[in-house]
């Protein structure tokens, strides 16, 4: 697993020893730092009376740098007497950055501009500790605490915004944030604003496609940067992934797509739309199918890397995939964080189609449609349920008042749902999300249409929370980097400058990136119907990992085993869907259990 941990007193020269497996460890006068052995995620410059800790595989905005280059102009930066907020406004990607000077006991750290990598920290008598590891922060403090703000969080959205952390004990950074530290103050500042780099896109349609044609090549080719390894992109039957690599063989950069599926298949399916992607366009794909033995048995290995409890069960095939891959890639790109800032998520479209909804009667709104709706299970077994399921849950938020309707569409369980399924001795708090995903909104300054702020918040509440853990723990337990191209302060200042009729139009979304990718691709690439790729998760609870879960949820601390159970039995019965919330339920016991060892 690749890990930092890092240790800083303001009062005491010398730090108590303290290790992890297999580590390498640098010790100043009051700072201790330790990390994987060999890690390519680390960058060590130590200049004058500082040292900069560089972690992740950060990009430079304008031009192709090492790391190495890159943390050497930190270090002179800081010797100079500059402000580190003037070197991070010129890198993206994934990355951290602490900074220690040792002659005046000064800190100042960082974490990337979307927060794709958490920096989690707690302080305790003088000293803060630093990791890229929730439970590795609490370890260190001695405080193993669970949060019932952070639960509650976590159950609401799938995952946790900053500051709040799964630890009571333990925050992590807010995306953009840096902040300096001395024994007697502390600062924190942003130093890139989205809302401060927006200007209306002023151009056509077929302008913006230019435009984004470019920033995303220009992107790519730093990302190779002339390397003689084929680049991974990580292949779906989407469009997303299919321009990213048109754009690599269009440029010549040597390619390889790796895409994975189940075995025995579902109906969500993804190989075969990428492989006909991937024959499409002219790119070598390497198809990996896994069994259900096969996930049960790398689960472990994929628990022990999460910076926190991760709901998303895609990650554990990607993992094999990225496993197998490694050896013929150099890095693996990534089309996530298109459907965020282009409009493809189905938030967008409940949100605009809401409105049309709501010209409905509420007679019969309320009084015939919920209830006929309420008639028929909500499941996933098939498509024709599946579609009674979404209208179900759209049939609820649609009613809900104008603010907590806004926020609705970004909730994976409803308060009620929450406070039922988490043990009533932790107090556990439905609305604090929705508080959260609010106050994110009302960052938005008026003059900004409803369309633009979901954008916004989506940016800010779930990328960081959401699809950037993912790919981040994918990182940390493979070791194999991953490069995100549409996940740039670049590419997300262009996307949040357009109009919304840019994006979305009746019956398609995404408009601009798919007329873009029409102009490089066969039509069978930007029209097709993407898979989903979701997992077979109601198999796995019921199968491979059944026992284990029992054993789990038996006389655990956090959770109404009896709401538990009876979801259980709705699932199995068909009746209800609740393989996502029950997949979250197992993850979190499975999490803590590993990272309390």
């Amino acid at each position: 697993m690749e890990s930092f941990l890092a240790e800083f007193n303001f009062e005491k020269r010398t730090i108590n020893e303290f290790s992890l497996s297999e580590c390498d460890s640098l010790s100043m006068p009051g700072a201790r730092l330790i990390w994987k052995f060999s890690s390519p995620f680390v960058t060590v410059r130590r200049l004058s009376e500082w040292t900069v800790f560089l972690w992740g595989s950060p990009q430079c905005r304008t031009e192709a740098k090492t790391n190495q280059e890159l943390a050497h102009e930190i270090a002179v930066s800081l010797v100079q007497g500059d402000s580190l907020h003037s070197n991070l406004e010129k890198l993206e990607g994934f990355f951290a950055v602490l900074a220690w000077n040792e002659r005046d006991s000064q800190l100042l750290f960082a974490t990337d501009p979307i927060g794709m990598t958490k920096v989690y920290y707690g302080e305790s008598q003088g000293r803060i500790v630093i990791s890229s590891h929730a439970q590795l922060v609490a370890k260190r403090l001695d405080d193993f605490n669970v949060s019932p703000q952070g639960l509650s969080i976590l159950f609401s959205l799938k995952g946790i915004p900053a500051p709040y952390t799964v630890f009571q004990g333990v925050s992590v950074l807010k995306p953009a944030t840096l902040v300096t530290m001395t024994k007697d103050s502390r600062k924190d500042e942003e130093y890139w604003s989205i809302l401060n780099n927006v200007t209306p896109f002023l151009g056509t349609l077929e302008d913006a496609q230019t435009e984004l044609h470019n920033l995303l090549s220009e992107n790519l080719k730093k990302t190779a940067n002339g390397s003689q390894t084929p680049l991974g992109v990580s292949m779906s039957s989407g469009v997303d992934s299919a321009l990213i690599a048109a754009l690599l063989v269009q440029a010549g950069i040597a390619a390889r797509g790796l895409t994975v599926g189940y075995e025995p298949p579902t109906r969500y399916d993804e190989t075969q739309g990428a492989s006909e992607n991937a024959q499409q366009i002219g790119l070598p794909i390497d198809v990996l199918r896994v069994t259900d033995e096969e996930i049960s048995r790398v689960l472990d290995f994929a628990t022990k890397s999460f910076p926190e409890p991760l709901g998303d069960a895609t990650i554990l095939p990607q993992l094999l995939m990225t496993l197998a891959g490694r050896e013929k890639v150099s890095s693996i790109l990534d089309g996530t964080g298109a459907d965020n800032i282009f409009g493809g998520m189905q938030k967008f479209t409940a949100e605009r189609y809401a409105s049309r909804y709501l010209k409905t009667p509420r007679f019969l709104r309320v009084n015939m449609i919920k209830p006929a709706l309420a008639l028929f299970p909500s499941s996933r077994r098939s498509t024709f349920t599946n579609q009674l399921r979404k209208m179900q849950k759209f049939s609820y938020g649609v009613e809900l008042p104008e603010q907590l309707q806004k926020v609705y569409w970004s909730r994976f369980m409803t308060r009620e749902a929450v406070e039922r399924i988490i043990a009533s001795s932790l107090s556990p708090d439905g609305h604090l999300a929705d508080q959260i995903l609010l106050g994110i909104r009302d960052e938005v300054p008026p003059g900004f249409d409803d369309f633009f702020t979901s954008t916004y918040a989506s940016v800010r509440g779930t990328m960081p929370t959401h699809a950037a853990q993912k790919l981040v723990t994918l990182q940390y337990a493979s070791g194999t980097l991953y490069h995100t191209p549409f996940m740039t302060p670049g590419l997300i200042e262009f996307a949040l400058s357009l109009p919304a009729s840019y994006k979305l139009s009746a019956g398609e979304t995404k408009l601009v990136l798919r007329r873009t990718a029409s102009r490089i691709l066969p039509a069978e690439c930007t029209k097709s119907r993407k898979a989903t790729f979701s997992p077979p998760i109601g198999r796995w609870l019921t199968g491979v990992f059944k026992a284990e879960f029992m054993d789990l949820l038996k006389n655990n601390a956090f959770f109404n085993t009896e709401e538990i159970e009876k979801m259980l039995r709705e699932q199995s019965s068909g009746w209800r869907d609740w393989q996502w919330e029950l997949w979250l339920v197992f993850i979190f016991l499975k999490w803590y259990s590993e990272a309390s060892r």
